[in-house]
């Protein structure tokens, strides 16, 4: 076994974090075939690509400000729900007259996400620690991340066709919530015996920054 996996909190953390990212890869392929089915424009279909990235341009220097000054743990479940309740946005999006709300609701998701993951990655080391440990963890992280990329396109496309987006939105909406729970089953004040400190238990974490 991978030695980050003996740490109770970073499963719970791994399990939300490949469940939340396939319920958005579902969406990959979908979000976009949507808007051209709606309005038969490539020009609408490339802006859902644009409201994703602008987050990032306007919010991502600045966010690890605001991450290091704020609780990561609460950080995170606060960005989780935003983007539960800012993908159930997309339903919304049912008619072209109507497909702002997608773009708005993309950008809200990706505002979330924007503040999410600096936050995930400064919290992996407390709680696994700085050895071997965080070595085991960024590479189970990684190996996360392209199964995603590999499973979640093309999976969303094929129930795309077989149930249509609701369901898909529902899913990620689910996986987000999903992601929630995960966050806050681990332990609050407690940190890692690999890191070295005095009381510590296995597999808790010290999340206070």
């Amino acid at each position: 076994m991978p030695t980050a996996l003996k740490i109770a909190d970073f499963r719970f953390l791994l399990a939300g974090n490949l469940i939340s990212n396939l319920g958005s890869g579902l969406l990959v392929v979908a979000l976009p075939y949507q808007v051209f089915r709606l309005t038969g424009s490539t020009a609408a279909t490339g802006l859902t690509l644009a409201a994703e990235s602008l987050p990032a341009l306007l919010v991502g220097p600045v966010a690890g400000v605001f991450v290091d000054r704020w609780d990561r743990r609460r950080l995170m479940i606060t960005a989780d729900l935003l983007r539960a309740v800012a993908v159930a946005g997309f339903l919304l999006a049912d008619r072209p007259d109507r497909l702002v709300w997608l773009y708005v609701a993309l950008i809200a998701e990706n505002l979330g996400t924007v503040f999410f993951r600096p936050a995930a990655r400064a919290l992996v080391p407390k709680v696994v620690g700085t050895g071997p440990e965080l070595v085991s963890a960024n590479s189970l992280l990684a190996v996360n991340n392209g199964i995603v990329r590999l499973v979640g396109p093309p999976l969303g496309a094929v129930l795309l066709s077989l149930f249509g987006l609701p369901w898909l939105v529902l899913l990620d909406v689910a996986s987000y919530l999903i992601s929630v729970l995960m966050i806050s089953l681990t332990s609050r004040f407690a940190v890692p015996t690999a890191v070295g400190r005095i009381g510590a238990t296995p597999g808790s974490i010290d999340l206070r920054t």
